[in-house]
Parts: structure tokens; sequence; C-alpha cells
């Protein structure tokens, strides 16, 4: 119940905060044009030159890192719950959250997590000394052009990882219960999609109306 309550909680979340979003997406529109009327140094929405900037950057909100890192992180987090992953976790971080795993529950996770071990030690080893492969020019970690990659990796990864226990554990049965733990997790947090789309086009409205440059 405890995970029922906080999943609604986020969708919720995610529901006020897109439509706040395209509430203010709307009101940019008839905003930039009163202020434009009166002097102020907006760029008008309404105009073609508006038009044509709000159709270009249409398609380009659906391909930012962040859409990229919400779609990783919702298939993520759905492999995690559907494998049962996560709750085996949660199960040897305190005894008294789960059920108790079976001995093919328990080798498959200790499998698991051997391979995650080794993914994070890699990274681990890829980031340290002056010639380390994953720092940047000046021989930092942060900031680095790869460091989205470097989250996404790790995203793929605890996928891999949870779908991997969820077929040793025979939590995943089968090539349909397999694929579909991929994209259930869409279904409950599909919203934050639309948020993180939204929220580009809005910024670059913005950009273009109101501080133009």
């Amino acid at each position: 119940k405890q995970m029922h309550r906080k999943t609604n909680y986020i969708q919720k979340t995610g529901n006020i905060l897109l439509l706040i979003m395209v509430c203010a997406l709307a009101i940019l529109f008839p905003f930039s044009w009163i202020g434009e009327s009166i002097g102020l140094p907006f760029n008008n929405m309404l105009t073609g030159e508006g038009i044509r900037y709000f159709l270009s950057i249409l398609p380009l909100s659906c391909s930012t890192h962040m859409m990229s890192l919400t779609i990783s992180l919702i298939i993520c987090i759905s492999t995690w719950k559907e494998s049962g992953f996560g709750k085996q976790i949660l199960y040897n971080i305190n005894h008294q959250t789960g059920v108790k795993p079976t001995f093919r529950q328990r080798q498959a996770f200790n499998i698991a997590l051997t391979l995650l071990c080794i993914y994070f030690f890699t990274m681990v080893c890829m980031s340290i000394g002056n010639n380390a492969v994953l720092l940047n020019i000046k021989g930092e970690l942060l900031p680095s052009e790869q460091m989205m990659g470097i989250i996404l990796s790790t995203l793929i990864t605890l996928t891999f990882v949870s779908l991997l226990y969820g077929i040793m554990s025979h939590q995943l049965r089968g090539w349909n219960n397999i694929i579909s733990s991929l994209y259930t997790g869409f279904g409950t947090y599909g919203v934050w999609i639309l948020v993180v789309m939204t929220a580009t086009l809005l910024y670059d409205a913005i950009l273009f109306a109101l501080i133009p440059l």
C-alpha cells in the first residue's frame, strides 16, 4: 500500500506539473504579443517568425538528453519492479521488508549483484588517474560531455541486471513477460515524458519571446 501511495503521488505530481506548463505555454503566446504591443523588448510568438520558431523547436523537444534520460529511467524502474530485483535488495537491507527469498532467488541475486559491482568497479577504474578514459581535457570528471552517457550506461546496466535476475529467479518467465517488463512502467510514469517535452518547449519559447538577443 505504501508503494502504491508513492506511485500515485509521483503520477499526481507529474500531472500537476504538466498542466501548469501547458497553461504557461498557452499564455506565453498572447503575453508576448501584448508585451510587444506596449513597447516591451519581446518577440511576438504570434508572428510568422514566432510560429516558425516554435515549429522548429517542436521536434527538438523529443530528442534532448533529458528525454533520453527520462525514457531510460522509466525502463529501468519498470524492470527493477517487475523482476523483483528491487524487492530483493530491500530485503537484504532490512530482513523485515518483503518475503524471504528462495534458494534460486538468492543465487540469482548474488550473480546479478556481482555483475553490478563489476560494472561500478570498471567505471571507477576508468575515472582514476591523470589519463583516465572518463576524464575531460582538464583531467576532471565533472563537468564532461560524456557524463550523460555515463548516467545512461548505468541505467542500461541496471536494466540488464534486473532482467537477468528476473530470468534466473523465474520471476520473469517467457519472452512475453521479459519484453513487457521493459515497458509496463510507461503506463505509470509516462506522464513524465510529456513533462520533459513540455518543459523543453516552454524553456526555448521563453528564451525566444521574453529574452531576445
